[in-house]
């Protein structure tokens, strides 16, 4: 008897040391699947009985036997995961890649009153917006109502923003149920050389056009006229703009250095037979003046267009008059009359000036002559 319970303490104990050196160390494994974004994870560990998950982006930690967790930014990650047991620890790692996952964009909208419009957002797989609104700006309301304070054609865009991409979509919207646009005025110009000048019409929302050149004579109606001045000066151009939303005018300072300059030629007449200074050069249209008489003792004033000064020509009243002209300095001219031998002195004289033109203006006179509206008379 005492025998058979000593073989039981004995048997029992070699158990207890048996059992003791059969605690299976814990293994750590893991399963996962991805949903968008989102990780699920699926614990497949044995002999564990505590978890530590940490899932590579340097924030996400868990100790949940089977947790979820969702990524701020598609990438590849490291994800640990220890476990611990009776029989110890161990651990495991595994590399996930996370997507980007493309939105896409889209959007209707809704005309109110007023220069009222809704946009109706209907982009899909995005979680941020960004509206670019022409006339108005930008706006992050995933359906903004808008109100455009004037009639016309905008350019509206979306940006859909979602999980590490973006999708962009543009429609350009007519208001029609808004206020007319007042005229944008705006103008241009060049200088083509001679006096010329182009003028470049920028204006918006018109559609005629009245120009005042300044200088008191011009004017036009087209959009992008040309003009010659015919002085050098400084001048106010005025557009003005009509459109359907009102009239809006813009003055600009135009300088004119380029104009030709005007050259008198002031004659005399010292003989005793009337002479008659003309200019018949086809050639030069600009510097053409109709006949003009000097009568014995007088003298006028021709006034010509020229970079380097033309001689008037000359004819006398009587036939046998023989003229003959020189110039000294180019500026005073020498008329010699031959008659009978007898001989008579003309001189003539060329001086640049600068004065206010009257080309298309009134015919002036002197001593009841009516003269071209191209002379300046002086007595």
């Amino acid at each position: 008897m005492k025998y058979f319970k000593l073989t039981i303490y004995s048997l029992l104990l070699f158990g207890f040391f048996s059992c003791k050196k059969e605690i299976p160390e814990p293994i750590a494994n893991f399963n996962y699947t991805i949903e968008k974004k989102q990780i699920i994870f699926k614990n497949a560990s044995v002999n564990a009985n505590s978890f530590e998950w940490d899932f590579g982006d340097g924030k996400g930690k868990s100790t949940e036997k089977e947790p979820s967790y969702s990524y701020k930014t598609p990438g590849s990650y490291n994800v640990t995961l220890k476990v611990l047991g009776l029989g110890g620890e161990n651990e495991i790692q595994k590399n996930i890649d996370i997507s980007a996952i493309k939105p896409k964009a889209a959007f209707s909208f809704i005309m109110l009153i007023n220069g009222g419009i809704k946009l109706v957002n209907e982009s899909l797989e995005a979680e941020s917006f960004i509206w670019e609104i022409e006339g108005i700006g930008q706006d992050t309301i995933r359906s903004p109502t808008l109100t455009f304070p004037f009639n016309g054609n905008y350019k509206i865009k979306l940006k859909a923003v979602g999980f590490g991409a973006t999708d962009e979509i543009e429609q350009t919207i007519a208001i029609t149920n808004s206020k007319e646009r007042p005229p944008f005025v705006d103008f241009a110009f060049q200088d083509l050389g001679q006096g010329k000048y182009k003028f470049t019409n920028k204006s918006l929302y018109s559609n005629s056009y009245n120009w005042d050149f300044g200088d008191g004579k011009g004017k036009a109606s087209s959009e992008n006229p040309e003009y010659i001045f015919q002085e050098n000066g400084i001048y106010k151009v005025k557009l003005t703009c009509t459109g359907l939303g009102g009239i809006k005018s813009k003055d600009s300072i135009v300088t004119v250095t380029s104009s030709f300059n005007y050259y008198n030629y002031v004659l005399e007449n010292k003989s005793n037979y009337t002479l008659i200074a003309y200019n018949n050069d086809k050639n030069k249209p600009l510097e053409n003046f109709d006949e003009v008489s000097i009568l014995p003792n007088s003298k006028i004033t021709v006034r010509v267009k020229s970079a380097n000064g033309i001689i008037p020509m000359l004819k006398a009243s009587n036939p046998d008059l023989i003229l003959e002209y020189s110039t000294i300095d180019n500026k005073t001219y020498i008329l010699t009359a031959y008659i009978n031998l007898y001989e008579v002195k003309f001189t003539g004289t060329c001086e640049p000036i600068t004065v206010v033109t009257n080309i298309g203006g009134p015919k002036v006179t002197l001593n009841n002559i009516p003269l071209p509206y191209n002379i300046i008379v002086k007595s």
